[in-house]
């Protein structure tokens, strides 16, 4: 068994060669691509100055994951990322995928998610935020620029334009130690 003081960079990249791009959900004639410490070219996302790029997952052509590190609250390094991005041309986008009332979603770690787009270049983003190790805050982007998602997503928007009945409600998140469980209009919290 190999320990991580003893995996070479052979041992690394056949690590990752099957973990993302021997997959069986892989579209044939794509060819993805793992890059570490680095943005795939073309790619041009406007980032502060202290993020640091851990690496990027590119599994096909319209589709990029990046892992950075960036110091300090998750919440505050996320809105440091969002000021960044809606400064060079990016949209905040509310009431599309992100509950802005009700139950809202419980989880073992807490998280700063927020979904952007560039209307210009007709990409989405998703970004996720969470503490991270050494005072670091773990943050991924999920860019995506598939036309027909892009479509797909602004029709989605103009037909729940001003419809998000939950942003009428507060949200209601469970109590510190415990857990959310259950679905539809029965909700229970447990420790």
């Amino acid at each position: 068994m190999t320990t991580p003081g003893d995996a070479s960079d052979a041992v690394v990249r056949m690590f990752l060669e099957r973990l993302f791009v021997r997959t069986p959900h892989r579209p044939s004639g794509a060819e993805p691509q793992v890059l570490i410490g680095r943005l795939p070219p073309g790619w041009d996302i406007p980032l502060p100055d202290d993020a640091k790029v851990v690496g990027s997952y590119v599994p096909m052509d319209f589709q990029v994951r990046l892992v950075l590190d960036m110091p300090g609250q998750f919440d505050q390094a996320g809105e440091k990322l969002v000021q960044a991005l809606t400064g060079g041309g990016w949209r905040l986008q509310t009431g599309m995928g992100m509950r802005s009332g009700g139950f809202m979603p419980s989880s073992s770690s807490p998280a700063f998610g927020r979904m952007l787009v560039d209307e210009r270049r007709r990409r989405t983003l998703t970004l996720t935020a969470m503490p991270g190790d050494g005072g670091l805050t773990d943050v991924r982007l999920d860019l995506n620029s598939d036309p027909q998602a892009f479509a797909s997503r602004e029709r989605a928007e103009r037909m729940g334009a001003g419809h998000d009945i939950m942003s009428v409600i507060p949200p209601l998140t469970p109590p510190p130690g415990m857990r959310q469980s259950g679905g539809g209009e029965l909700m229970t919290w447990a420790v």
